[in-house]
């Protein structure tokens, strides 16, 4: 799991943080008062983020490394089942709540198992608007205990099963008492939407399965951006979905550009034509800025002198 914190001296100017009301629909301005002056809302504004790497495609299969910076990217379009707030907790995300011995949603099985139930969030669509529910969780552990290759830290191959209780619970049974059972974040459990991939699965073949135009130019998932360019992996643009459940981003689109030559990125800060750079995408003697990623965006923050986002 990803938590990096951004070391340069001056990593305190909010330019943009996800607050407004749920379903609140997309636009550039929204009125403050009626007859009052028009405020903007974000919709005008553009991040554009450097990373070192390329990605041949997006989803749990592409991020096996976290060097070069792009895997710290990851939540501005992909959100788990549990992530982290800005002080670095783990929190409910697409869970309603954190599985707990208390009210009976851990269990300690027989043979040194385990159970955890999880109860959904009831708003959570995926970026085509389809709502999320129990089976698409069903489906992800369908695929990641099938083919694994991809993210070291993927946890499907301890899970022994698992069931659908009804269509906003699932109870998740692990072959042991597994220590990070409870952190099931976009990286360790990346959510996959059963609509758009059941039928891949059942009919293609594992390496087929890998080269689905899902997984590149026609990814959708859970988080506050979509991707609407894939821009083949080296300039991905990616615009905020009105439908985000912790409510619509106060930026209207994020770039994320891969420079392979840190003293192009070094050049490119300093001539103001990005606006910040992935942790870990610089080596400390260039290091201008670094961005900082809690749970998916809660916070954003930037090198203050490179400004506010560009119109």
């Amino acid at each position: 799991m990803v938590r990096t914190l951004a070391s340069t001296a001056f990593w305190l100017l909010l330019v943009a943080q996800v607050g407004c009301a749920p379903g609140v629909p997309a636009g550039p301005t929204s009125p403050s008062a009626p007859g009052g002056p028009a405020v903007d809302d974000g919709a005008t504004k553009t991040l554009v983020l450097a990373q070192a790497n390329t990605f041949a495609a997006l989803g749990p299969f592409a991020t096996n490394s976290t060097a070069g910076g792009g895997a710290t990217l990851m939540g501005i379009h992909s959100t788990g089942l549990v992530s982290l707030d800005g002080q670095g907790k783990e929190v409910a995300r697409i869970a309603a709540g954190i599985p707990a011995l208390a009210d009976g949603s851990l269990v300690l099985l027989p043979e040194g198992r385990m159970r955890t139930t999880w109860r959904l969030r009831p708003d959570v669509t995926w970026h085509d608007g389809t709502r999320f529910t129990a089976d698409d969780v069903v489906f992800t552990q369908k695929v990641r205990s099938r083919i694994i290759p991809g993210n070291p830290e993927n946890v499907s191959p301890y899970i022994e099963q698992v069931d659908v209780v009804d269509p906003l619970t699932v109870a998740i049974t692990w072959k042991t008492t597994y220590y990070n059972a409870l952190f099931l974040d976009f990286r360790s459990f990346w959510l996959l939407p059963q609509h758009l991939l059941a039928r891949a699965l059942e009919e293609d073949s594992d390496e087929v399965f890998l080269r689905n135009p899902y997984f590149t130019s026609e990814y959708v998932n859970l988080g506050p951006f979509r991707l609407v360019d894939w821009g083949l992996g080296q300039d991905m643009t990616f615009e905020r979905y009105p439908g985000y459940f912790l409510g619509v981003p106060k930026v209207g689109k994020i770039i994320i550009r891969s420079m392979a030559d840190q003293t192009v990125i070094s050049a490119s800060l300093r001539a103001g034509t990005i606006d910040a750079v992935a942790n870990k995408a610089m080596v400390p003697a260039l290091r201008l800025a670094e961005i900082t990623f809690w749970s998916a965006i809660d916070r954003m923050m930037i090198f203050p002198t490179l400004g506010t986002p560009r119109k």
